[in-house]
């Protein structure tokens, strides 16, 4: 299934105040393999009054349990940027792609957790930035579409299920 988030900041000095900084972002799906890509898909709106620029990261965060300890290592996997986006204009990144290193899957367990997430940013000069989070699963079996899961087999005439497919 595909993940969904929407972020919107107003950006403020003091008593100015400019119209607001969207971003609206989705992926095509929520699991994911090493080697395989992300796609994601996003629309930023900057209604404010300064130039903000876009980029997206591939985030991993193990936690360990021992000894009654709680030990928490976040990493930045992946980084891709866009290019500047003007006030009172937007941007849209369709398809962009993020590629999945060489990792560990998602683990979930008493002693240790692995987790990941996107985080769509946009930066925003002198202003805390505005981020949104797409939590992901890391597998090890790749996604595949069965080439089967179109066809209305009660359409097909018995004999061409049997001859074509079994024999």
């Amino acid at each position: 299934m595909p993940i969904f988030n929407q972020c919107s900041k107003t950006i403020c000095c003091w008593f100015c105040t400019s119209g607001p900084v969207t971003i609206n972002v989705k992926t095509d799906r929520r699991g994911y393999c090493p080697g395989e890509s992300i796609v994601l898909n996003a629309l930023f709106d900057n209604n404010g009054n300064r130039n903000v620029i876009p980029n997206a990261s591939l985030y991993q965060i193990q936690t360990y349990n021992a000894s009654g300890k709680h030990f928490i290592q976040t990493n930045k996997l992946v980084t891709i940027t866009g290019s500047s986006i003007p006030s009172r204009n937007s941007h849209e990144w369709s398809s962009k792609l993020i590629k999945i290193p060489a990792v560990s899957p998602t683990i979930n367990s008493v002693l240790i957790k692995v987790e990941y997430f996107v985080k769509v940013s946009l930066l925003i000069p002198g202003s805390y930035s505005l981020s949104c989070i797409l939590p992901i699963i890391i597998g090890t079996v790749p996604f595949r579409r069965n080439a089967f899961s179109s066809i209305n087999y009660q359409l097909m005439p018995p004999s061409n299920l049997i001859d074509g497919l079994f024999f």
